[in-house]
């Protein structure tokens, strides 16, 4: 057997590695560290220790290359890297470089190869949020509430959602708890990260030992082929009850190493009182089922603690008030301390960690007016602890389907139940049975998105629009989503009027939802026959939010009631370039639009190739604007795939999404500030414009002869995803109207290939583009073109998202 194993340098992964190792049927063992000099002394002692049996790679875990390399021949991939707090907090783009990049780029990697390893991806108790004494119980399905800048859980929650996606051949998810391990006192003595730990916090400690050890037994027991009903599942890495314990009690546990208490080295007001993460596991019994790896008491740990760092004992020997002195009182000063967000005037994390200065002044000063869960201010501590105690008294939450369901007898029925739950439909008409296959889904604000049933019943993962920071908009969110409501509300107030934002260097920053301080409002209008362009606006969408601009999608397509407008800030209008025009439906709902008193408007432009003949499609929608009274600031403009013509390769679909992606990096902070710019447009480009708006006439008559072959099965998708309704079922076959715009949706969709789109059959492109796969290197760029598809790549690709300096060059390239 060959296993790969990314974080071997972490303490988990270290554990995971050395047990791994004394299994004998494992012949090699790869580890990929990155190439920083630290790792160099590392790859040198495991080569001394395992010899022939250790394969080291070096490079980056976003590097695709280097991972499909580390991944190929390997019969199974443990993703245990991860950048964690307090590396995370002090950095957030080190967190989303190796906690979602890394994770994606290493499900690529893996996706790509013929035959893929089993992938055992380690996520992250950190999904789940902030719980106390009122909810203290999780498990797998329930709601994931990333506490406001907790970068780490963002980006993991990202990463994990990515690879339930990815829809690879074998994999699986393991959540895991809080992790007691041998450094644990030393990594904690130089930062006030421990301040962050909310005295009455819900903890369930398991061994880095343990951990390791689990990943031992995995290997072990799926070699034997004793777990087949283990993979493809999300579990918990759980302790048992010997584990649960609260931050107050965990703090106690430790000090009592260096001969103290919690109450003789801390005070009640260092602490945050929200904001943070950690629950016990209902459920965390099962893998204990699967593996039998629960082995270690927190006790039991905290005694190797001290028997392999005897320092630790000599505490006993120093008076209790110079550690608090010169070891613990000096980190509250620490930048990453709760003490010094106040005395800063920090407003972003005191609200998020305190609920703001009426929180700060509600602080107890000192232990005897402190109520703590460890002491049974709350009730029974060991009851509370029961896990049957919890099920008997109503403390786990519900996911608001018929769980006693198992996910092999799951109905549509559920796929309703649930979304309902969550404020949202099921748009499905059908759930043809397998878990895994994507369904589409409409949630609350009107986002379509499409996921797998097992990602939202048993993932616990909602609309990627809304519900994946940043920013935190979990107190408006919860008002309109059951599911969220039943633990939010449990520390925060319904009349919290904040949202959680970023600001563009990944800095907490702070929006009020109501009242003073107003955020934008932006309503994004899209005629989208394949998804392409909706899919441009999200990407734009995704990137205006971490600005704190809230939006709302609206499908153009016949039927649709026009929006009224008085409700938001801004107006952006997306649609394709069909000959180098917009698209018909698209002039007739502008026209329609009620007229305003200059409200901003943009337009997202998508278009097959990067020809600046493309920017001559904005000249009528502006003008229709202008006449109706917008203020038309500008266009963002998109290459996209494309659904007629030709196909694309994958790998020039991956390039542009990619360039897409950094584009919306580059036009957000444009869209929420009110700037922009529109393309100055010659003569030529006007007058080829011009001729061939003779589309709009002949599309609707040449439409008519559209046609299915006789491989139709008669599904009805044509009909469902044609936006001008020109699409109906008779006798279980498609006739086609007299309203087609040529937006190819129905020959692009259709999975049996059937539709024939009569003259343009020639050009006709089926199915989907594959987005996640390797980007084409300039080499592989297509010959049509080629000239003006590199520099348009090459242009986006000039941007870094992470640099403030280069947000402020939008305007100046737009003009291009």
């Amino acid at each position: 057997m060959i296993i790969a194993l990314t974080g071997a340098s972490g303490n988990m992964g270290g554990q995971a590695l050395a047990q791994a190792l004394e299994l004998p049927f494992v012949t090699e063992a790869r580890v990929l560290l990155s190439g920083k000099k630290k790792n160099d002394k590392f790859a040198k002692k495991l080569k001394r220790r395992y010899g022939k049996r250790i394969r080291i790679f070096r490079g980056d875990i976003s590097d695709l290359g280097v991972c499909r390399m580390f991944a190929d021949g390997a019969d199974y991939l443990i993703h245990m890297a991860a950048v964690i707090p307090p590396a995370s907090d002090a950095s957030f783009h080190a967190s989303y470089a190796s906690n979602q990049l890394g994770t994606e780029t290493l499900v690529n990697a893996v996706k790509s190869l013929p035959q893929q390893p089993k992938f055992v991806h380690i996520s992250t108790v950190a999904l789940y949020g902030n719980r106390d004494w009122r909810h203290p119980w999780g498990r797998v399905g329930d709601p994931l509430l990333v506490s406001p800048y907790d970068s780490y859980a963002m980006h993991k929650l990202r990463g994990e959602r990515y690879l339930l996606e990815a829809e690879l051949d074998c994999w699986v998810v393991l959540r895991q708890t809080a992790m007691l391990h041998a450094n644990m006192m030393k990594t904690n003595m130089s930062d006030g990260l421990m301040f962050h730990t909310c005295p009455n916090a819900p903890l369930e400690w398991v061994s880095a030992r343990d951990s390791g050890y689990l990943i031992k037994r995995i290997l072990e027991r799926d070699a034997a082929k004793e777990v087949p009903q283990f993979w493809k599942k999300i579990y918990n890495i759980g302790a048992g009850r010997r584990g649960r314990e609260t931050g107050f009690d965990t703090f106690g546990a430790g000090f009592r190493v260096i001969g103290g208490t919690t109450e003789k080295f801390f005070k009640p007001d260092w602490f945050a009182t929200r904001n943070f993460h950690g629950l016990w596991f209902a459920d965390g019994d099962e893998l204990e089922r699967l593996f039998g790896f629960q082995r270690q008491s927190p006790d039991d740990v905290w005694r190797e603690i001290v028997k392999s760092h005897r320092i630790y004992a000599l505490g006993k020997l120093v008076p209790a008030k110079l550690i608090y002195f010169f070891v613990f009182r000096r980190l509250l000063k620490h930048p990453n301390s709760p003490r010094e967000w106040i005395r800063r005037g920090d407003a972003a994390r005191v609200q998020a960690y305190f609920g703001g200065e009426a929180g700060v002044k509600a602080l107890p000063k000192t232990w005897e007016e402190t109520k703590l869960v460890a002491k049974g201010d709350f009730g029974d501590y060991d009851k509370l602890r029961d896990v049957e105690y919890a099920r008997e008294n109503g403390m786990l939450l519900s996911h608001g389907y018929d769980e006693t369901k198992p996910q092999e007898n799951w109905s549509l029925d559920e796929m309703k139940d649930a979304a309902k739950f969550r404020g949202g439909i099921c748009l499905e008409a059908e759930y043809g049975g397998d878990p895994y296959r994507k369904l589409r889904w409409r949630c609350g604000r009107g986002h379509e998105f499409s996921s797998s049933a097992y990602t939202v019943l048993r993932g616990g993962h909602w609309c990627p629009e809304c519900c994946q920071p940043a920013p935190w908009d979990f107190n408006r969110l919860a008002a309109e989503i059951p599911f969220f409501a039943q633990v939010w509300y449990d520390t925060h107030d319904r009349s919290e009027e904040y949202a959680y934002a970023l600001d563009e260097n990944g800095n907490p920053a702070l929006t009020k939802t109501e009242g003073g301080g107003k955020r934008m409002k932006v309503l994004i209008c899209a005629f989208s026959g394949t998804g392409n362009t909706r899919r441009a606006c999200g990407l734009l969408a995704r990137e205006a939010e971490k600005y704190g601009v809230e939006w709302e999608y609206r499908a153009i397509e016949k039927g649709a009631p026009v929006p009224e407008l008085s409700q938001y800030d801004a107006l952006v209008v997306g649609f394709p370039v069909h000959a180098f025009n917009a698209p018909k439906p698209v002039l007739k709902f502008l026209k329609k639009l009620q007229k305003s008193d200059k409200m901003p408007a943009y337009f997202v432009r998508t278009s097959g190739e990067p020809l600046k003949l493309n920017a001559a499609s904005v000249i009528t929608p502006a003008r229709i604007l202008r006449r109706r009274g917008f203020d038309v600031r500008g266009e963002f403009p998109f290459v996209m795939p494309y659904n007629i013509i030709f196909r694309h390769s994958d790998g020039m679909a991956a390039r542009m999404e990619r360039a897409a992606e950094l584009l919306s990096a580059r036009y957000a902070p444009m869209l929420a500030k009110g700037e922009g710019a529109l393309p100055r447009i010659n003569v030529f480009r006007r007058f080829v414009a011009f001729a061939l708006r003779i589309e709009h006439p002949a599309m609707p008559v040449l439409g008519k002869t559209f046609r299915a072959a006789k491989s139709c099965v008669g599904c009805g998708k044509c009909a469902a995803v044609c936006p001008q309704k020109n699409i109906v079922m008779k006798n279980g076959k498609p006739k086609f109207g007299g309203s087609c715009v040529g937006c190819m949706g129905c020959a692009f969709g259709c999975p049996a290939d059937a539709v024939r789109p009569s003259l343009l059959n020639g050009w006709r492109v089926n199915g989907a583009y594959a987005f996640g796969g390797e980007p084409a290197r300039d080499e592989e760029v297509c010959r049509y073109c080629n000239r003006a598809y590199l520099r348009y790549f090459h242009d986006a690709e000039a941007f870094s998202p992470e640099s403030a300096e280069n947000r402020e060059i939008g305007c100046a390239l737009l003009d291009k």
